[in-house]
């Protein structure tokens, strides 16, 4: 019998089957990653070995070829990989394929094996809630991830429906845990050169990780969380934390109370000041501070992708870029979506903010509205959500209007002026009526960004049929000069 070399749990099962409901003594040649097992096996299985049934031993393919060749070996039982079979049975180079093909096996032993395979896991639709989607996803990324992927079980193709508005759902919520998940180092060999060699022949894959595979896109209709056809260690599916939280021993002090800072914690900026300089000071090593620039200074945030795609995508769409292109670029929007709608400004951040999520929904239904019509009413309900009874939005949660933020969620939901006349009819009367006197930062928010306002008006007039002012003009109060904003 050739152990596993994946899950070691497989190995003592298998030799009280062949004892007690095949009635035949077991020699259990260890897999070499699981060879300081052997030890403990003999010990559990004592009673056995002293009387001469059971018998343990090490080594790797040298080993096995020569005791699956013994003529004192009746039977052969194995768990591993196709190719471990094959050279058992038919043997190696050009010869094992003729012998393939005229079924002339060199090993005509009789011959059971667990090999490696390519598991399926088909989603079926339904009137799924945001808990059903969490739950689900849980299992897919645990299936992948259990035992850092090293498993003939592991999901390694994902079926998913073509036309349910669930999917992209379901998959932002497996993007989403293997994003935060902690990484699972590459334990079986060979399984990094593999996952490389996937990696290379699909670039367009996301990768997770250092090389970790996971839903890639193949027409549409099948996702692939990893593919190894031979492999009884297919390798990980790896996922990175960002800034998570490193592990720190129970009592280290002020260093550990630092460590229970979270990325995401819904504090102000000020407290977010405070607790990055406590970081710095008792736990300079710790990842949130490990960006720090040489000068001591500490960027924002890690990175602006999910914000920068929005505007991109829309100023490619305006300017009538390659379709692929588009629906590329909004595949990576509809992944970073949160459940609840919203998106944050950057990969590896849960703190969102109506300011990306208004460009990154304004570039949805700009491409095509119809075929991301459920992402643009998920970001609808977070607009109506985070905004305030006269329908302004703030930009991080629930405050004081902002006039660059409300004009980016009227843009945004410009697109469906029926289903949102309310909240599009507020916040259009609010922009106009809105007076900067005394109010320094949203006007100037609104002087850099003044696009979105003008989108906001556009949209009042066009899904509400008002009268625009004369000329056109963008008045940020009736009967006040537009000075800048026409």
């Amino acid at each position: 019998m050739l152990g596993a070399g994946n899950v070691p749990a497989i190995t003592p099962p298998d030799v009280l089957h062949k004892l007690y409901a095949e009635g035949q003594v077991v020699l259990a040649k260890m897999n070499p990653v699981n060879a300081r097992l052997r030890p403990h096996f003999e010990e559990v299985s004592a009673e056995f070995t002293a009387r001469g049934w059971v018998r343990f031993a090490d080594g790797g393919a040298t080993e096995g070829a020569y005791l699956t060749t013994r003529p004192d070996v009746d039977t052969i039982h194995v768990t591993g990989s196709e190719r471990t079979h094959d050279a058992i049975v038919w043997g190696a180079g050009e010869e094992a394929e003729e012998r393939r093909r005229a079924d002339t096996p060199v090993n005509d032993k009789p011959f059971t094996s667990e090999l490696g395979g390519v598991s399926p896991c088909i989603v079926t639709p339904g009137p799924w809630s945001a808990a059903d989607f969490r739950f689900q996803a849980e299992h897919i990324v645990t299936s992948k991830l259990n035992n850092t992927g090293h498993n003939c079980v592991a999901g390694q193709i994902l079926l998913v429906p073509r036309d349910w508005d669930g999917t992209e759902l379901l998959l932002a919520e497996i993007r989403r845990l293997l994003r935060e998940l902690p990484p699972r180092d590459d334990y079986c060999p060979g399984a990094a050169d593999r996952l490389t060699a996937v990696a290379g022949a699909h670039p367009e894959a996301e990768v997770y990780g250092d090389v970790g595979v996971a839903a890639e896109n193949v027409n549409t209709q099948h996702r692939h969380l990893d593919r190894d056809d031979h492999a009884q260690c297919p390798g990980p599916g790896r996922a990175r934390s960002g800034l998570g939280i490193a592990d720190h021993p129970a009592g280290a002090g002020p260093a550990a109370g630092a460590a229970r800072l979270q990325p995401g914690t819904r504090v102000g900026e000020a407290a977010h000041l405070l607790a990055l300089l406590a970081v710095q000071r008792f736990a300079p090593d710790h990842p949130l501070v490990a960006c720090r620039n040489s000068d001591g200074g500490m960027p924002s945030m890690s990175n602006l992708d999910v914000f920068s795609t929005g505007p991109a995508g829309l100023a490619l769409a305006h300017a009538g870029a390659a379709p692929e292109l588009l629906r590329r670029m909004c595949d990576y929007l509809l992944a970073r979506q949160m459940p609840d709608g919203r998106w944050a400004f950057g990969e590896d951040m849960r703190h969102s903010d109506v300011d990306a999520s208004s460009y990154a929904a304004a570039c949805l239904a700009t491409v095509d509205p119809v075929r991301h019509q459920g992402a643009l009413e998920r970001a609808a309900g977070y607009f109506r959500a985070i905004a305030g009874e006269d329908c302004g939005c703030p930009t991080y949660m629930k405050g004081p209007p902002e006039v660059g933020m409300t004009g980016g969620s009227v843009s945004a939901l410009a697109w469906n002026g029926t289903g949102n006349v309310n909240l599009l009819h507020s916040a259009a009367r609010w922009l106009l009526d809105y007076d900067p006197a005394g109010d320094v930062g949203p006007a100037l928010d609104a002087r850099t960004d003044p696009h979105h306002v003008q989108a906001a008006h556009r949209g009042r007039e066009r899904r509400l049929d008002l009268v625009p002012h004369p000329g056109a003009e963008l008045r940020r109060r009736p009967g006040l000069p537009a000075r800048g904003l026409q």
